[in-house]
C-alpha cells in the first residue's frame, strides 16, 4: 500500500515538474534597459529599418510613436486620421498612423494603428516612442522591474491584486495606509518616472504627517517648477508594503478624466515600481502586484481591488 502511495505521489510530483516546465519552455524573456530618466525600453523592430529604442508605457492604452521616428516611414501629417487622446496632463487630439510588422525583438509582429506623439519623448533622438499593451501578442506577461525583464508566457495571476482594463489596456490598483486607512485609487504607470498625487491625497495625508516642499524635473531634464512633496507612510499594494513614498503634488487633468475628482488618488510611478514585479492575466482580467527580485512580501493581508467603477476617461 505504502509503495502505491509513493508511486503515486512520485508521479504527480513528476507531472506538476513536467507542467512547470512546459511553461517555462512557452515563456519568453525580452531584457529592457534603463535610461537617464529611469525609464525601462525595448528594442523593437519596424518592417526591414533596424532597431527602434521604445518606452515600456503600462500607462500607454495605445503604442505611439514619435513624429520623426514616423516621418522616416512614411507617414505625412494631414489631420485626417485623428483621436482624442488622455495624456498625464490634457486631453488632445493627436493623428494615428497605421504601422505594419512593429515587432518587439523576440516576440511576433503586429500590425498596430499607432497614436504620433508631435515631439520625441524624453530623451530626445534617442527615443522612438511608448510601447502599451497593444504590442504584446495576446498571452499573459510580468514585468520584473528590479531585473529589468519583461516575460511573455502561459502563467495565471495567482493574487488577484488590481483589474486589467481589456478596452483602455489600463492597470488600477487600492493602496492603503496602514489599518483603518480608507481606499486609495492608483493607476500603474511605468512612463511616470515619478509618483503623483491629487489634491485630495494631499489632504488625506496632512491629516496625519506634513509635507515639504522640493523641485522635480520635467520630462526634459529641466527644473521646471517648485511643488510639494507628499509623504506617505505605512503604504500597502497588493503584497508588497513600503515605509514610505513621496509622492509630488500635481492636480493633473487625468485625474478628473478618470473620475476621481475629490478622492485620494496616485500615478504610481518608476520610484516605486523599481522594486516590484506585476503579473498581468489578461484572460481573467486582474494582475498581481508582487515584490521584484529578492525583495521580501509583507506579511499583511494582500490589499487588492476587484473592480473599477470610476473611472471615466
Amino acid at each position: 500500500m505504502m509503495s502505491r502511495i509513493i508511486e503515486r505521489t512520485a508521479h504527480l510530483l513528476l507531472s506538476t515538474a513536467c507542467l512547470a516546465g512546459t511553461a517555462a519552455a512557452n515563456a519568453q524573456t525580452i531584457p529592457m534597459e534603463r535610461t537617464p530618466s529611469g525609464h525601462y525600453t525595448v528594442q523593437v523592430e519596424i518592417g526591414d529599418t533596424g532597431a527602434h529604442t521604445f518606452i515600456l508605457d503600462t500607462g500607454a492604452s495605445h503604442t505611439a510613436i514619435a513624429q520623426e521616428a514616423a516621418e522616416a516611414l512614411g507617414f505625412v501629417s494631414h489631420w485626417e486620421n485623428i483621436d482624442n487622446v488622455q495624456a498625464l496632463t490634457e486631453r488632445f487630439d493627436a493623428e494615428r498612423f497605421a504601422v505594419e510588422d512593429l515587432e518587439v525583438i523576440g516576440l511576433p509582429p503586429v500590425d498596430l494603428l499607432t497614436v504620433v506623439i508631435p515631439e520625441t519623448p524624453e530623451e530626445q533622438n534617442t527615443v522612438a516612442g511608448l510601447i502599451g499593451a497593444d504590442a504584446f501578442p495576446d498571452r499573459q506577461f510580468s514585468i520584473d522591474f528590479t531585473d529589468a525583464e519583461l516575460i511573455i508566457h502561459d502563467d495565471i495571476a495567482l493574487h488577484p491584486d488590481g483589474v486589467y482594463d481589456p478596452v483602455r489596456r489600463l492597470l488600477f490598483a487600492t493602496a492603503v495606509l496602514g489599518r483603518g486607512s480608507e481606499p486609495i485609487n492608483v493607476l500603474i504607470d511605468s512612463g511616470s518616472h515619478q509618483t503623483l498625487v491629487n489634491p485630495a491625497m494631499r489632504a488625506y495625508v496632512n491629516r496625519h504627517w506634513n509635507s515639504v516642499r522640493l523641485n522635480v524635473s520635467g520630462v526634459s531634464g529641466r527644473i521646471v517648477r517648485e511643488v510639494e512633496s507628499v509623504a506617505m507612510r505605512g503604504m500597502q499594494i497588493g503584497g508588497v508594503c513600503f515605509s514610505r513614498v513621496d509622492g509630488a503634488l500635481a492636480d493633473l487633468d487625468v485625474f478628473h478624466g478618470m473620475g476621481w475628482t475629490g478622492q485620494p488618488s496616485i500615478i504610481l510611478g518608476l520610484d516605486v515600481l523599481s522594486a516590484v514585479e506585476l503579473t498581468v492575466d489578461r484572460d481573467a482580467g486582474v494582475f498581481e502586484f508582487g515584490p521584484g527580485g529578492d525583495n521580501q512580501e509583507c506579511r499583511n493581508d494582500r490589499v487588492q481591488r476587484t473592480h473599477i467603477d470610476n473611472e471615466a476617461m
